[in-house]
């Protein structure tokens, strides 16, 4: 028997490191269904597939209108169900949908719902679109990593997407779900990516 068999999983959004932890949840037993916009995600049609089949093995799809209007009663019965709601959307994205925190924690006290953005929640720059080098520029990382001349290098892979972004939404999941196991309530997990990066800065 696999440790989260048994664990549902709703995956809403494109971003990196939602799929990714998403993916590490399954490989661990877990049911994952993503939730898509009509006509599929955009990571479905870009370049050749392979991105999005490799971070989607194991996984189920469903599609709504996420583009606008309420979609939460016809996926009420997925939201029931559900353990754990990963989302990578902008800040308010889903408020429309009825897929907020506030509105599925008010169909599912007990769900475990994080999100996984670049800045969190609030503050000034939390509704900005950004990508792995943007967060490594921001937080100064990104000149500590120079080549021979000082000059900045471009990191090997997405570093801060899934060593700030995937890997501890997991982690804090995991912890999620222990605490409730142990009898408390669901919660709302909110990770920002630039701010784990700090942690790598000393």
């Amino acid at each position: 028997m696999q440790p989260l068999q048994g664990i549902k999983v709703v995956e809403i959004g494109d971003g990196l490191a939602a799929a990714m932890a998403a993916l590490i949840l399954a490989e661990a037993g877990a049911e994952v269904v993503r939730i898509e916009p009509e006509g599929g995600a955009a990571s479905r049609r870009r370049g050749d597939g392979i991105d999005f089949a490799l971070l989607n093995r194991g996984k189920r799809s469903v599609t709504a209108n996420l583009a606008g209007g309420d979609t939460s009663e016809r996926l009420r019965p997925l939201i029931e169900a559900a353990d754990i709601v990963i989302e990578s959307g902008r800040p308010g994205d889903l408020v429309d949908n009825g897929l907020d925190h506030a509105s599925v924690k008010a169909v599912n006290p007990k769900i475990i719902y994080c999100s996984v953005t670049g800045w969190g929640q609030e503050g000034p720059k939390a509704s900005e679109a950004a990508e792995d080098l943007n967060y490594l520029g921001a937080t100064g990382l990104l000149s500590l990593a120079t080549n021979g001349d000082s000059a900045p290098t471009l990191p090997a892979g997405p570093f801060a997407a899934i060593g700030c972004g995937a890997y501890p939404c997991v982690i804090n999941i995991l912890l999620a779900l222990r605490a409730r196991d142990a009898g408390g309530d669901g919660c709302r997990l909110d990770l920002a990516i630039s701010q784990g990066l700090f942690a790598y800065a000393y």
